[in-house]
């Protein structure tokens, strides 16, 4: 009976793990989004409070004061690998930009982030939104709406960029788990294996037994 269980118990084991690594590689996944909400939300918190005083102080020309608001003393987490961010007037242009995203200056914000109305209309309320931009790519986007001569502020984090990590420790995990699964496979076969020549090997012994049993039987022979 121990015998037969012990396949049973092989592929019950690489179940109970195979379900728990799925489940961990979600898990992973969605704490790798919440940590980059949460990080897209400090830097909007700190960069709209920020360009609201470089606006503020000049409002004549607020473009220069602005942009090196955004260039200088900015929290580490502005420095995730994808990320932008856009500065628009009032009337939607950006006009100032992160170094990634220079080229976009001039340009409407709609036209990088699509017309999310909803996002833009509420602003923080609508906190971090995960969308699609026009040119197919899904990112994590929110918009703070920043005060006159300034319209609003956008950070854009591409979700290739957000789920780097997650794909590499998804790739080990399923490493690991395929060479779980190789090894036990293994383990299993050399076991059911050696139990199959074990089985033959009772078997014989006691054809063996039968025949001397027989012979000794049948010519009134005895052992001593």
């Amino acid at each position: 009976a121990l015998r037969r269980a012990v396949p049973a118990l092989i592929i019950a084991f690489l179940v109970t793990v195979g379900v728990g690594a799925v489940i961990q590689v979600f898990a992973h996944r969605t704490q790798s989004l919440a940590d980059a909400t949460a990080g897209i939300e400090l830097v909007a918190e700190i960069l709209s409070d920020r360009l609201d005083r470089a606006a503020g102080d000049a409002k004549a020309d607020p473009v220069l004061p602005v942009q090196r608001a955004m260039e200088r003393g900015l929290p580490a987490q502005v420095a995730h690998p994808g990320r932008q961010l856009f500065v628009t007037n009032t009337a939607g242009v950006i006009v100032a930009t992160s170094s990634s995203a220079t080229s976009a200056t001039g340009q409407r914000l709609a036209d990088i982030i699509g017309r999310v109305q909803l996002m833009t209309a509420f602003g923080a309320q609508a906190g971090v939104v995960e969308v699609v931009l026009p040119d197919g790519t899904a990112a994590l986007v929110t918009v703070r709406a920043l005060k006159a001569p300034l319209g609003q502020l956008a950070i854009v984090q591409p979700l290739n960029d957000v789920l780097t990590r997650w794909r590499s420790n998804t790739a080990l995990t399923f490493t690991l788990f395929a060479t779980t699964l190789f090894v036990l496979l293994i383990l299993g076969f050399a076991f059911h294996w050696q139990a199959k020549r074990a089985s033959e090997s009772d078997h014989i012994y006691d054809m063996v037994r039968s025949i001397v049993d027989t012979g000794l039987n049948r010519g009134r022979c005895g052992l001593w």
